[in-house]
């Protein structure tokens, strides 16, 4: 069976090894999961390994420790510090080891993989060409944010105060019900043209209009339903933020549609899209909510953004006028 590479994990989180584990098996690779500094440092000494993710917070033998054993043991050797912490002394003394990259908890999976492969694609000498990245997080002071508790509660917008290691507080709008410690909660966040989505619990708040959820070590992107889409261009109108903004359908459905719009929209916005006929319906109509938003060109000449619309709800009738079209075509996979 064909292998990427070896990969060592190092972190003292069970559930995140766990995590890591399955979607870099996934992506092709073969991990390797150790809990503490010292077994990294023994595992290196006795094997060949292709990249390591390691975190500084270890037991036993603490990250920056271990990694400078590991730079002795093989001075080449790809390595993607894992962080929750953000003393730039540490990160200093981790970036003279020559890392490949820094990644700060709570991070996104997809975009891990992806550093994986840049720092690991070079072969052993892939941390010497390697950008270091410094760590940003998900979460930036006064982002929207929007809090939905899990048992059917209102749907509350909010703004992101701070970040303090696994703890994300948020202000709340004036007036808000008050939410109890306990609670577990769906918190969505835009941000790098995406949306990301966790559930976590509410921690005591002392102050009224304020929420304290903690965080999982990894969140998230939310995507597009996995149903059959079919490659169209119907004009459309999306109408969101009180605007009625011109674009174009480039392909849809039954769980979403790609837009080509003149304006940007914030990862997050809910929206109404209309269409003329299109497939089996003489009025197209469908509400949902932006999951990306990118630049991609031009449109009629006029600056033009893609969008992924997410429909409120899987559309039956819609999936079948796909797949009969893609029938027909003989172009239907899945």
């Amino acid at each position: 069976m064909f292998s990427r590479g070896n990969i060592l994990v190092v972190d003292d989180e069970i559930n995140l090894c766990r995590i890591l584990d399955a979607k870099l098996s996934r992506s092709g690779y073969e991990v390797m999961t150790v809990h503490d500094g010292l077994q990294a440092v023994e595992k290196v000494r006795e094997r060949r390994f292709d990249l390591v993710l390691l975190d500084l917070i270890l037991p036993k033998l603490g990250g920056l420790e271990a990694l400078e054993r590991i730079r002795k043991i093989d001075s080449d050797l790809p390595v993607i510090v894992m962080t929750a912490c953000e003393n730039s002394d540490a990160l200093t003394r981790a970036q003279d080891q020559g890392v490949a990259a820094f990644v700060s908890k709570p991070f996104d999976l997809d975009r891990l993989v992806h550093l994986v492969q840049t720092a690991s694609a070079g072969g052993r000498t892939a941390s010497e060409e390697s950008e270091v990245l410094e760590p940003s997080g998900i979460f930036q002071p006064h982002q929207k944010a929007e809090v939905e508790p899990e048992d059917g509660g209102p749907r509350l917008s909010a703004t992101v105060m701070a970040r303090s290691g696994s703890l994300l507080h948020l202000a709340l709008p004036e007036g808000s019900p008050r939410l109890d410690a306990g609670t577990a909660v769906r918190v969505s966040v835009a941000t790098g043209g995406a949306l990301y989505r966790f559930t976590g619990t509410l921690n005591p708040e002392g102050e009224n209009g304020r929420a304290t959820v903690s965080i999982p070590p990894v969140i998230h992107r939310v995507q597009r339903r996995r149903c059959p889409r079919l490659e169209i261009a119907v004009p459309a109108t999306l109408i969101a933020e009180g605007r009625r903004i011109q674009g174009e359908i480039r392909n849809i459905g039954a769980g979403g549609a790609c837009l080509q719009i003149e304006n940007p929209l914030e990862p997050g916005t809910e929206g109404r899209v209309l269409a003329g006929r299109l497939l089996a319906f003489d009025q197209f109509q469908r509400d949902g909510r932006v999951l990306r938003c990118e630049p991609v060109g031009t449109l009629d000449a006029t600056e033009a953004f893609q969008v992924a619309l997410q429909f409120s709800e899987p559309d039956p009738e819609l999936q079948r006028a796909v797949v009969k079209q893609l029938s027909e075509a003989g172009r239907l996979s899945s």
